[in-house]
């Protein structure tokens, strides 16, 4: 793979975001790899259909006409996402839930509506005080909770736990129900997801926003491109360090090592413990590589793993030190800032690990 020249270019990266993100920069920020870029607060549930050429009066193929709304853009309930009719006799479809346009049916007069789930905010699990918002004993919580208000299940946010009256307790979060206690009176959610920030990826410039796909950043880089990786993003100063990385290497917290041969599991367990931000090796036996990813089932596609740094690997599985043009572009890269993505995609839409090097 011919990714061995040191040459500076312009690059720019998309990073796409969710219909229902609010973006958080304007074009011209100046950006670093960690800034936030956009905010992701609620997740895309439900496709709900909406009738335009129905609701219209109107033929299916001119239903794309009378929008409201774009594709991607954001309703709330009752909204209109298309209008027609006359000054005195106007006609609207409206959204029957909170969500995003997400497609139109040109040969149906059909547009659907992504439905939006609220998340709420929690990084951990969410005790919630039933018997006590009810006015009654912990065990009796049991008599009012709700059928789906069950251990295994999920919740989504504002979903009825339990219920007395008029008074009801919803969840907080959107999460999977672990625990019912008839001691405490209480019921545990675990968040399976929570608020979160989509970060620049790569230091430069916001240079175009488009408020239903995402931001682009462009900057200066040397790009190097690898065979194979694993994990997703991250960022750190680059550390050379000779020969292979072992359990004795010295490692620098918040760094990205890179090592002109391989590694054993054990040393990536001790670049795990040290804090590095990031591991680039010549090359790596698969095995280990599956072993430090949990066991990984497919290696032709890898971004998602649970592992607390991204590996890169320069040349691949078989041993083989790096070549001679990547190892001297990071060696005399050394103390420089770097973004690296592991994420690679053997097949169809074939993606490979990279190496953003900026200049001092």
């Amino acid at each position: 793979m011919d990714d061995t020249s040191a040459t500076i270019t312009i690059i720019s990266r998309f990073r796409a975001v969710p219909a229902s993100s609010s973006i958080l920069v304007s074009p011209g920020t100046v950006v670093e790899p960690d800034t936030p870029v956009a905010r992701v607060e609620t997740l895309l549930g439900k496709l709900w259909r909406v009738n335009v050429a129905r609701d219209l009066r109107i033929p299916p193929q001119t239903a794309p006409t009378r929008l409201a709304v774009r594709p991607g853009e954001s309703v709330s309930a009752g909204d209109p996402v298309a209008v027609g009719g006359a000054f005195f006799n106007r006609l609207v479809s409206r959204s029957p839930v909170d969500g995003v346009l997400a497609l139109v049916s040109k040969n149906r007069g059909i547009v659907y509506v992504r439905e939006k789930v609220e998340t709420g905010s929690s990084d951990g699990p969410v005790e919630v005080p039933v018997a006590d918002m009810l006015g009654v004993p912990p065990l009796a919580m049991m008599v009012y909770k709700a059928e789906g208000a069950a251990v295994g299940l999920v919740a989504v946010r504002g979903q009825v736990l339990a219920r007395r009256g008029k008074t009801m307790v919803t969840a907080p979060v959107y999460g999977r129900i672990t625990n019912l206690s008839t001691v405490k009176g209480t019921i545990t959610l675990k968040p399976l997801f929570r608020t979160q920030t989509i970060s620049a990826y790569m230091k430069g410039v916001v240079t175009r926003i488009d408020p239903a796909e995402g931001v682009e950043v462009s900057g200066r880089a040397t790009v190097i491109r690898c065979i194979w990786g694993l994990g997703g993003e991250s960022h750190g100063p680059i550390r050379v360090l000779s020969g292979d990385l072992t359990e004795e290497s010295q490692l620098e917290e918040g760094s990205v090592v890179v090592a002109n041969g391989t590694a054993t599991y054990e040393a990536l367990l001790h670049a795990s413990e040290s804090g590095v931000k990031g591991v680039i090796l010549g090359w790596l036996r698969s095995g280990v590589a599956m072993r430090f990813a949990g066991g990984m089932k497919n290696m032709g596609v890898t971004g998602d793993e649970p592992v607390p740094f991204p590996v890169i690997l320069t040349e691949g599985f078989l041993p083989q030190p790096m070549r001679d043009g990547v190892l001297r572009t990071l060696t005399a890269s050394q103390g420089l800032m770097c973004s690296l993505n592991g994420s690679t995609h053997i097949r169809a839409g074939v993606v490979r690990p990279e190496i953003l090097i900026y200049p001092d």
